[in-house]
């Protein structure tokens, strides 16, 4: 199943409230300590990596692509101690050398992401409350990016679990133009990657004009 598409499937309004940002705190300086150091505080344990996917980008199809030049993010699944199912995983972007951190606390029921170039913290509680939790294996990261398609447990019918690059634009300038940036969400409004400007194949800001959408 291809990972182009932008699924549309949206949360009602009672459940966007039950699972928002409960405490955001945007800073602008990357931690300072080493990635390894982060992640050992963080869980106060030691840890271990596990299997790694791709987030394709529009255009591209593959989850296991391993090619120097992939200009997409990786999800690594993050193990802590002795525990034998991923709680943590690592979200990066090799070529913009963006990483991100994300938990998932199934016993506290929240989701925790890190950007760790700019020490921004987004949290999200009452994530059992999300209908897709019980669907996704409890957030699950890897299974909801590399099988989107689950079977729902009661019925039987196919569950799209909506997931995708949203795109967004900076101030319009005095020529016209505004630069593009993009962010991957889970469910629509659970933040998975940093935000970054889109580039091109010359690795160039794109842009597009003032009254203009970006296209894909």
């Amino acid at each position: 199943m291809s990972l182009r598409i932008l699924f549309a499937l949206f949360l009602s309004a009672s459940l966007f409230t039950a699972c928002s940002v409960d405490n955001e705190t945007p800073e602008n300086e990357p931690l300072n300590e080493s990635l390894e150091s982060y992640l050992e505080s963080f869980y106060s344990d030691s840890y271990r990596t596990g299997k790694k996917v791709n987030i394709p980008l529009p255009g591209s199809e593959s989850l296991y692509d391993r090619t120097a030049d992939f200009d997409g993010y990786t999800v690594t699944e993050i193990f802590v101690g002795k525990e034998e199912r991923a709680r943590g995983y690592l979200v990066e972007n090799p070529q913009s050398q963006r990483i991100s951190h994300v938990d998932v606390d199934r016993k506290q029921y929240v989701y925790t992401i890190t950007d760790y170039n700019t020490s921004r913290v987004d949290t999200y509680s009452d994530i059992n409350e999300i209908k897709e939790y019980d669907l996704t294996d409890q957030f699950d990261i890897i299974k909801i990016i590399s099988d989107p398609v689950i079977p729902d447990p009661v019925t039987g019918n196919p569950v799209v679990i909506s997931q995708g690059w949203k795109y967004t634009y900076g101030a319009c300038n005095s020529e016209g133009w505004r630069g593009v940036y993009r962010t991957y969400y889970l469910f629509g409004f659970i933040r998975l990657t940093d935000t970054e400007p889109v580039t091109d194949e010359s690795g160039a800001p794109v842009t597009v004009g003032c009254n203009e959408e970006y296209q894909p």
